[in-house]
């Protein structure tokens, strides 16, 4: 069994060590999921999502890694991440066709992010306490769905892509769905509590809700991190750089 643990998941071998460790040492799995440099080959199992850790690291190789390691690391057509985000990128040009059709114009110069006016986003699901208040509790979700612009979107689907294929294989599809619309509902909801009499849109909870899981997740199986991913994870974290990836 791998010493990589899951959200959900724990090893369930005591405190032993890996196959031919000593008993209370970690081992790294051997041919674990995304220890290598092998391309994509141990995540091409159809209909299974792999157990057990994948890194982050770009698995293309070579001095310039493929554009869809760069951006879509561990890409894949069939799976959640690819379904959300194609929904996404839907509902905004839904939104703006609602804007131009029905409130005037498909961007005004109000919105900064390039996207139709408030009263849009509004009609459309945005949150709204006193709507939510009046039993329109859909609109806890329905703001996942929705951003305020072509920049909002952008800049969200940058982060969703460049992590949540990882993620998804890390944690599993179920754990990485709960994750997903637990945080995006409980933003909406710290947002009623801070901001009641404002609309907003977007993913951006839901997306830190991400990072803080993975936070938990690097922090319960810091032990059993290959060495170049750790120092991966610590000049992440110290760089300046880091707002560029966050939405």
């Amino acid at each position: 069994m791998s010493n990589i643990h899951g959200i959900s998941s724990f090893n369930d071998q005591g405190g032993g060590g890996g196959p031919g460790g000593a008993p209370g040492q970690p081992q790294a799995p051997q041919g674990g999921y995304g220890w290598g440099q092998q391309g994509y080959a141990d995540v091409e199992a159809p209909g299974v999502i792999p157990a057990g850790h994948v890194s982050l690291i770009r698995v293309s190789g070579g001095a310039f890694p493929e554009l869809v390691d760069l951006f879509c690391p561990r890409f894949r057509w069939l799976c959640f991440t690819t379904i959300i985000s194609a929904v996404q990128v839907i509902m905004l040009v839904v939104s703006l066709i609602v804007g131009a059709e029905m409130f005037g114009a498909a961007f005004v110069k109000g919105n900064e992010m390039g996207g139709p006016s408030t009263s849009t986003f509004l009609y459309l699901g945005a949150k709204y306490l006193p709507n939510i208040q009046a039993g329109q509790v859909y609109r806890f979700v329905t703001p996942v769905f929705l951003h305020g612009g072509i920049l909002h979107l952008a800049s969200n689907l940058f982060f969703q892509c460049r992590v949540g294929y990882i993620f998804e294989l890390r944690w599993g599809l179920a754990n990485y769905i709960a994750t997903y619309f637990l945080t995006g509902i409980g933003a909406t909801y710290f947002s009623c509590l801070m901001s009641p009499k404002t609309v907003s849109v977007g993913a951006s909870g839901a997306l830190f809700g991400l990072i803080g899981a993975d936070i938990s997740y690097l922090v319960m199986n810091w032990a059993f991190l290959p060495n170049q991913e750790k120092y991966q994870v610590k000049r992440t974290a110290s760089s300046p750089g880091l707002t560029t990836i966050i939405p």
